[in-house]
């Protein structure tokens, strides 16, 4: 549940989220580009997909040999 601006007094500027609104106000906004790369698809153990790949293979040839 949101807190409404008006219902709310002086001091109670965080909102049910806990998002502060004072500070959202001292933050330059950030560039699209920048924006975006923070949810380009990140990679965080390189090379993991391709050995779960390989691993995956193997197993799959070992329940289901070709003849």
């Amino acid at each position: 549940m949101a807190y409404r601006r008006d219902t709310m007094g002086a001091g109670q500027q965080e909102t049910a989220s806990g998002w502060n609104e004072r500070e959202n106000l001292r933050r330059e906004k950030m560039d699209i580009e920048d924006r975006a790369k923070q949810f380009m698809p990140f990679d965080a153990l390189k090379g993991f997909k391709e050995a779960l790949r390989k691993k995956e293979k193997e197993v799959n040839s070992k329940e289901n040999p070709t003849p």
